[in-house]
């Protein structure tokens, strides 16, 4: 399997073809104050290390350091999803033209993905839907996205349900996981349940660590989190739609 680091984002469609956007856009319109610390430290380390101001990017715009932090960080959590992706379709990541330092890193979130599903008995249904820009779009919320895994609990042998796994590359935080990240999960299952006419048994968040002493975390919503995740949903898209029919 290839993976194509700069291939542009995913376009969403519903039936009449018309550009929707994703869940993780709309779940965009929330505020999100601990990014606006982490922004402002990453800006002040590289003050504080001297670091030479980085070119103005192709349209002429000031690029920030926490902007190359964050696309790094991004590129790596791209090559972890795509060997995770590869690995369940059975096959592997072909590393040719991805920058050689994030393929070595990115082994260590792989292979705790591996041993975690290993761990929890999880069976494959499907990976990486929607990334087609279709088959995950709603038309009843009128939203796509790109879920990360489908599966079933092999050790849930009375349950029909689906298991939803989003898989998350960001760093070890006190208050993961993040509001919008179970909102997200949640929205992807109603999305599923919706298209599929299948009920979603359980919503889990695995946070693979990308260091070598990075440990992880894994996250199943509670009944409570997967209600709250649908009203924070809703309420982020009325807000959303308000903003864009403002423009």
């Amino acid at each position: 399997m290839k993976l194509a680091l700069k291939a542009p984002h995913v376009v969403y469609r519903n039936a009449a073809g018309q550009r929707r956007p994703g869940v993780t856009t709309v779940l965009g319109s929330l505020a999100k104050p601990q990014l606006y610390r982490w922004y402002a430290a990453m800006e002040r380390d590289a003050c504080d290390r001297g670091l030479p101001i980085p070119p103005p990017n192709d349209k002429g715009e000031p690029v920030y350091f926490a902007e190359l932090k964050r696309d790094k960080a991004a590129d790596l959590g791209t090559i972890v999803h795509a060997r995770i992706e590869a690995w369940l379709r059975g096959e592997e990541l072909e590393p040719d033209d991805l920058p050689p330092d994030l393929y070595e890193q990115s082994v260590h979130g792989f292979d705790r993905f591996r041993q975690w599903w290993t761990d929890n008995n999880f069976g494959l249904v499907a990976s990486e839907l929607g990334k087609d820009g279709r088959s995950l779009v709603s038309e009843e919320m009128q939203v796509g996205g790109t879920m990360d895994v489908a599966a079933t609990n092999m050790s849930c042998t009375g349950s029909k349900g689906i298991v939803v796994v989003d898989i998350k590359s960001s760093k070890a935080n006190p208050g993961w996981p993040f509001k919008e990240m179970k909102s997200q999960a949640q929205t992807y299952g109603r999305i599923w349940t919706e298209l599929n006419h299948a009920p979603v048994h359980e919503v889990w968040l695995y946070r693979c660590g990308t260091t070598e002493k990075d440990p992880g975390q894994e996250h199943q919503l509670s009944d409570k989190e997967r209600d709250a995740g649908n009203r924070l949903f809703d309420g982020a898209l009325l807000a959303y739609e308000a903003a864009r029919d403002l423009e």
